[in-house]
C-alpha cells in the first residue's frame, strides 16, 4: 500500500461510518414509527412479518460494521505514528484523520503555504519509503 492509497483510505473509511450511522438513524427512526394499526378491516400481509426485528437486525448489523471500519480505521492512523518526525506525522493527522483546511493547517502550525506543501511532501516520501520497507520485511 502507497502512502496516498493509506490517507485516502482513511478519509473513505470516516464516510463509511458517517453513511453507516445515517442508515442507523432511518433505520432507529422507522421502527419507532412501526406500530400496529388496528382498524378491523382486512388488509395486505406485508412481504415483512415482523419490520421491526428486521429494523433492529439491520441496525446491529451495521453497528458491528462500523465497529470493523473503526478498527480498521485506528490501525491505519497509527501507521502514521511511524514517521519519527512530529511535524510530518502531525500534519499528516490535521490533514487527513481531522480533513482539516490547509489554510487551517498553516495556522495551527505555523508554518507558511510553500513550507507546508513541502512538509507535505517529505511526510508523504517518507511514509512511502516506511510502507515499502514494512512490505519487504513481511
Amino acid at each position: 500500500m502507497t502512502a496516498k492509497a493509506l490517507l485516502e483510505r482513511i478519509i473513505k473509511i470516516r464516510k463509511a461510518i458517517d453513511y453507516r450511522n445515517t442508515k442507523i438513524e432511518a433505520l432507529v427512526e422507522q421502527a419507532e414509527n412501526t406500530s400496529a394499526r388496528l382498524t378491523g378491516m382486512p388488509h395486505n400481509q406485508s412481504a415483512d412479518p415482523s419490520p421491526m426485528a428486521t429494523a433492529i437486525c439491520r441496525k446491529l448489523d451495521l453497528e458491528r460494521e462500523i465497529a470493523e471500519l473503526d478498527e480498521e480505521r485506528k490501525s491505519l492512523i497509527a501507521m502514521l505514528d511511524l514517521l519519527e518526525d512530529d511535524d510530518l506525522s502531525r500534519l499528516l493527522v490535521l490533514r487527513y484523520v481531522q480533513e482539516a483546511q490547509w489554510d487551517d493547517i498553516m495556522a495551527e502550525m505555523g508554518y507558511g503555504h510553500t513550507h507546508i506543501f513541502r512538509l507535505h511532501r517529505t511526510a508523504i516520501g517518507k511514509l512511502d519509503a516506511i510502507l515499502k520497507d514494512g512490505t519487504k520485511r513481511n
